[in-house]
């Protein structure tokens, strides 16, 4: 009990970020289930989902969601991502079509930060004046 009285301390303490990494390889995942390709009826174009990342977000030991990272490209270009989402699950085979395809009118712009054409970065000169 903390000093306060209300039960034990340690049940609300975050998901430690080495258990977080280690629970983001299931073992025994097959390449299969970590791409998946799926239609757009609104823009008549097919598009490929791949697994991008994983993590668990809560609080140990019980309160877990497993979380995944996923990266949305043209499926006639499967190695250039589009678009990124995160959702909650394990597989990729617990969406459906209609689950991806509102995913991904959800999701983001993919930003892949170290590009030589992306945003331009903050000037880091002194504000104050140059140095004596």
């Amino acid at each position: 009990m903390d000093e306060m009285g209300n039960g034990d301390v340690d049940d609300r303490r975050p998901m430690p970020v080495r258990a977080a990494m280690e629970a983001s390889q299931p073992e025994g995942e097959d390449q299969g289930s970590l791409i998946r390709q799926f239609h757009d009826p609104g823009t008549k174009q097919d598009w490929v989902a791949k697994v991008s990342g994983r993590s668990n977000s809560g609080v140990l030991p019980l309160r877990v969601i497993p979380l995944l990272e996923l990266n949305f490209s043209k499926a006639d270009a499967t190695d250039v991502p589009l678009r990124r989402a995160i959702c909650q699950g394990e597989s990729l085979d617990e969406l459906d079509d209609p689950g991806l395809l509102s995913l991904l009118r959800s999701s983001r712009p993919f930003e892949s930060k170290g590009l030589k054409d992306g945003p331009a970065k903050k000037d880091r000169r002194n504000r104050r004046g140059p140095r004596r």
